[in-house]
């Protein structure tokens, strides 16, 4: 399992979660990290792929491109654990989940609540991670 965290832009705070081997990103409901706040970001941006244990990233002809560490992906790139890229306005960060604290989801609002709950716990705002 690993969860995809939102560091800066519209969504700032997200996280999406998921244990699929292939991850699609983009500004569409349909996808598992989506971002349908940041207007540069494409409605099909990128795709992260599990292989074995690493992770790949690739652009998918979005119109801003996809930024691994400020370099522009032209081709699929390994995209290591805890490395920073940007897709329009938004950064974000690949984690492994690795204990039980990672079970959690933080709302905007700061309060920690469970992958299982569609709603926060604290303030009541809708839950966006994905799993």
């Amino acid at each position: 399992m690993i969860k995809i965290v939102v560091l800066s832009g519209p969504m700032d705070g997200f996280e999406f979660r998921t244990d699929k081997s292939e991850i699609t990103l983009g500004k569409d409901s349909q996808h598992i990290v989506a971002l349908p706040l940041d207007p540069q970001v494409s409605q099909n941006h990128a795709r992260i792929t599990r292989e074995g244990d690493e992770y790949w990233v690739e652009d998918t002809g979005s119109s801003n491109g996809t930024f691994v560490e400020n370099q522009r992906v032209e081709s699929k790139v390994v995209l290591p654990p805890e490395t920073i890229f940007k897709m329009g306005r938004t950064a974000l960060k690949l984690k492994a989940i690795q204990s039980p604290e990672d079970d959690t989801v933080v709302c905007k609002c700061g309060v920690k609540n469970s992958v299982f709950d569609k709603w926060c716990k604290n303030c009541g705002r809708e839950l966006l991670s994905s799993g």
